[in-house]
């Protein structure tokens, strides 16, 4: 049995019952490696209890400071920011309409980029249109899965949702005005437009 910190703790800070300090004492007397675990544990203790406190050298104050610099936005890697094209547009090409099981009256669009395709569905009636999806990775045999995706009009985000397993998402409440989507990627952010 060999002594643990918070056993070490209760010695120095005189906790331990009576019997239980007896026999530590009894056990650190004969027991080099618990003798040396507990120097370190009354060192540090007594350490902690100082009450001088001391500021940072002033050189490690600078290579803080200059860590801090040398991080802010302006020197970290920019995220790339794709531009989607729009391939498929039922408004535009009302032949097609329906064609991913839409209701009636629903448009649906497809944004591309280098990798991946946005499904979009935008439906229902003012003020209370609803936009859903999925985005797809073409290359890959896995869905995208906890991205973000922002409802930007006008170029504010609305609203930002998750998504899902699947790579699917819905954007609840949809407003009037110029939309565009963003979907947040590793490395890269994928921004299309959703006006006709």
């Amino acid at each position: 049995m060999h002594l643990s910190s918070e056993i070490a703790l209760d010695l120095i800070e005189a906790r331990a019952e009576p019997a239980e300090t007896e026999f530590w004492r009894s056990h650190l007397n004969d027991c080099a490696d618990c003798r040396e675990s507990f120097q370190g544990w009354a060192m540090l203790r007594g350490q902690l209890k100082n009450n001088r406190l001391e500021n940072a050298p002033q050189s490690a104050i600078r290579k803080a400071e200059g860590i801090l610099r040398s991080s802010t936005s302006a020197d970290r890697p920019k995220v790339r920011e794709i531009i989607a094209s729009l391939l498929f547009d039922s408004l535009n090409q009302p032949a097609f309409a329906g064609a991913r099981g839409g209701a009636a009256g629903a448009r649906q669009v497809v944004l591309r980029t280098e990798g991946f395709d946005v499904h979009v569905k935008v439906w229902g009636d003012k003020p209370k249109r609803k936009i859903a999806g999925q985005v797809l990775a073409r290359m890959e045999s896995t869905f995208i899965e906890g991205y973000r995706l922002h409802l930007l009009r006008d170029g504010e985000q609305v609203e930002t949702v998750l998504a899902d397993k699947f790579g699917e998402f819905e954007f609840s409440e949809v407003p009037d005005g110029s939309l565009s989507l963003e979907v947040e990627l590793p490395g890269a952010t994928l921004v299309g437009t959703l006006n006709s």
